[in-house]
């Protein structure tokens, strides 16, 4: 599972942060070596769920995690 964490930060301050979403991203196992299947959970600061998507057929041997984000985010984005 991959989690990306959004914080907002005050001016001047690198401790207390708050918490603007967070993605999950999880691999559902249906892929094969090369190529990933994902689902992909998107929630907002107060922990609310978002949206989610299904990610097909990523090429995970050739591209890197931010593709994958950048991706997840474009299905999410369709609904």
């Amino acid at each position: 599972m991959i989690r990306v964490t959004i914080e907002i930060f005050p001016v001047g301050s690198v401790r207390q942060g708050k918490i603007a979403g967070k993605a999950l991203i999880v691999n559902d196992g249906t892929g094969a070596k090369t190529r990933g299947n994902y689902l992909v959970q998107i929630y907002g600061g107060n922990n609310k769920l978002l949206g989610t998507a299904k990610l097909k057929d990523f090429p995970r041997k050739r591209l890197g995690v931010w593709s994958l984000l950048k991706r997840c985010l474009n299905e999410i984005s369709k609904y």
